[in-house]
């Protein structure tokens, strides 16, 4: 993020797309340097890998890039709020339900809590297939902001005419307001009015209300939420 950070600020209309191009291939060097140092050879499921999202504007036009499991919420002037559609967040979500769901599974037949199985090493070997297909064309892959080349081109660039919009939403996959039982407009309603820490704070309570995931089937009690 440091060199993604310094190649925007020194060149700030530099396309997002190459500047992100531009800030893998360096990361993918300090692995390289890393694996040679320590004679190893990391697995792809290994190395360091993250959703990204990126929002530019000049004041007209507003850019935003997306990559991994993230989540942007568009206001409109006119009342409508829209979801950027994220290929590669829907892939990851359809994978990890297919987790979740099979731990639900779990639960029932041991007569036991939905977190008391994701140590089960089903469960981990299903982990560690889905994560194999990160940054990947294969059946169900997806890509994330990691140290694969050409990644960069597998996100979603897309621009906005600013005297259309209110306003936006950029979150991390962590900021899960469905367990809210609120839609995108909902939301985006009480963040306008109460801020984004409010929201952030009721979604914590939430959650530790379900320390064990039965009501809301999660991998763990609460995941990055910015």
């Amino acid at each position: 993020m440091g060199i993604l950070q310094r190649v925007l600020t020194q060149n700030p209309t530099y396309d997002l797309q190459d500047a992100v191009d531009f800030s893998i291939s360096k990361a993918i060097d300090e692995i390289d340097d890393y694996e040679k140092k320590n004679g190893i050879t990391l697995e792809e499921y290994q190395k360091p890998s993250a959703g990204l999202s990126l929002l530019r504007t000049d004041g007209k036009t507003t850019e935003i890039y997306l990559i991994g499991d993230t989540q942007t919420l568009v206001a409109y002037k006119d009342g409508r709020v829209t979801t950027v559609n994220n290929p590669n967040q829907k892939a990851l979500q359809r994978l990890d339900k297919s987790v979740l769901d099979r731990m639900v599974e779990l639960a029932k037949e041991r007569n036991c809590d939905v977190i008391d199985t994701r140590t089960d090493d089903e469960i981990e070997k299903m982990l560690q297939v889905n994560r194999s297909k990160k940054n990947s064309n294969c059946p169900d892959g997806y890509w994330v902001c990691g140290t694969t080349e050409g990644t960069a081109k597998h996100g979603v660039c897309v621009s906005f005419n600013n005297s259309e919009i209110s306003g936006f939403l950029l979150a991390s996959d962590g900021f899960d307001f469905s367990v809210l039982g609120l839609d995108e407009k909902q939301v985006y309603k009480l963040i306008s009015e109460k801020g984004t820490k409010v929201v952030s704070t009721l979604i914590r309570k939430q959650q530790e209300q379900d320390p064990k995931c039965n009501k809301f089937p999660r991998f763990k009690q609460g995941d990055d939420l910015t």
